[in-house]
């Protein structure tokens, strides 16, 4: 089942991922890039974070999403945005009592951000 819930994040994770970033020249990088832009080397890394933030705080999130409150969708947006810092995530969501325990433990997998490679391939540093 956590294998079927990564699965289903990461394209939402991706997404905003291309969204949230700009390239060198300050353009979006979902001007002209996709989730298939993301090889599949370059997703192992973010599956296991995905994976190990589930982990941790898979009681509260499932309570949200049981709810209605959140989506798996929104949960891996506000990941990547709380994760690195971009101003919006868990504090912004609805996830009341829980935001500052869901921000704190995205924030221990560090930052990670795409960057695109010279074959124009989407990479995460």
């Amino acid at each position: 089942m956590l294998r079927d819930i990564v699965d289903a994040m990461l394209p939402a994770y991706l997404d905003c991922a291309l969204w949230a970033s700009v390239d060198d020249d300050g353009n979006p990088l979902d001007d002209t890039h996709d989730a298939c832009d993301v090889p599949e080397e370059a997703r192992a890394p973010i599956r296991a974070d995905i994976e190990g933030f589930l982990r941790m705080s898979h009681r509260r999130l499932f309570r949200h999403v049981r709810s209605g409150d959140a989506s798996w969708d929104r949960i891996a947006n506000d990941l990547f945005l709380s994760r690195n810092g971009h101003g919006a995530g868990f504090f912004h969501g609805p996830y009341g009592d829980d935001c500052d325990t869901l921000q704190a433990l995205a924030n221990t997998l560090g930052t990670s951000d795409p960057i695109v490679i010279g074959d124009g391939d989407v990479v995460f540093v």
